[in-house]
């Protein structure tokens, strides 16, 4: 279920298998790190079983996907200089594993990683104040 509404929100037609895998693993990561983070355990996994839930997973897990880029190619650390446009807004930055575009005039940003764990990461934050909904407090 969860995967074919995330191949719709991707727009790939459910009949195509070819990413399913990948797909499937960050479906699989989403979840891990959504359980870990709102505290679902056994004895409150039926939640996992709500549509609205189910969406919100799909949803996180196309942010995830999107701008997960196993392609990408880091130049270095460093801002490269020919990145920054003089006289406007920055267009792009490359740090680490992961770039940030900023386009101020279509009012557009873009993150992309090679890492699905900062790409999760990222995302989740995003995603905190729709989270809080299904968190579950643990009393020791």
């Amino acid at each position: 279920m969860i995967l074919n509404n995330l191949k719709r929100l991707l727009q790939i037609k459910v009949n195509d298998y070819s990413k399913d895998e990948l797909l499937s693993l960050v479906i699989e990561l989403v979840i891990a790190k959504v359980k870990a983070l709102c505290n679902i355990d056994e004895d409150n996994m039926q939640v996992l079983e709500e549509y609205d839930f189910q969406l919100l997973i799909a949803q996180i897990a196309a942010d995830v996907y999107v701008s997960y880029n196993p392609n990408h190619t880091v130049i270095n650390d460093e801002v490269v200089e020919d990145e920054i446009k003089p006289g406007g807004p920055i267009k792009s930055v490359t740090i680490g594993d992961y770039k940030v575009e900023y386009a101020t005039e279509s009012k557009s940003t873009a993150y992309t990683t090679t890492s699905l764990s900062d790409s999760l990461t990222f995302h989740l934050d995003k995603y905190d104040e729709e989270l809080v909904n299904y968190r579950y407090l643990r009393f020791y």
